[in-house]
C-alpha cells in the first residue's frame, strides 16, 4: 500500500534526521522523544493494518456496510491519532508548522 510505505518511510526519516538534534537534548527528553516516536510507530502499523482491512472489506461485496463505516470511522480517529503525535513530537524537537 502505497500511503503506508510513505508514511513509515517518513518515519524513518524522522529518526535519521532528528539523530544531530537529539545529540543536544538532555538524556530526559531523549527518552520522552524515542518514547513518542516508538508510539507513533506502533499507531502508524496499527493504521497500515487496518487500512488494509478496510480496503478488502470495501472489495468484498458481501462485507456488511455498517462494519465498513466502523473501521473507516477507526481508521479516520487512528489518522487524527497519528497527526497529533506528529505536532507532539514536532514541538519536542523545536519544529513548528
Amino acid at each position: 500500500m502505497g500511503a503506508g510505505g510513505d508514511l513509515s518511510d517518513d518515519l524513518q526519516n524522522l529518526e535519521q534526521d532528528d539523530d544531530d538534534f537529539a545529540s543536544g537534548l538532555n538524556d530526559d527528553q531523549k527518552a520522552v522523544l524515542q518514547s513518542q516516536i516508538k508510539e507513533l510507530q506502533q499507531k502508524t502499523k496499527e493504521m497500515e493494518a487496518l487500512a488494509k482491512q478496510v480496503k478488502t472489506e470495501m472489495a468484498d461485496r458481501d462485507s456488511d456496510p455498517a462494519v465498513v463505516h466502523k473501521d473507516l470511522k477507526k481508521l479516520e480517529k487512528l489518522s487524527n491519532d497519528i497527526s497529533k503525535r506528529e505536532q507532539e513530537i514536532g514541538v519536542g524537537l523545536g519544529i513548528t508548522s
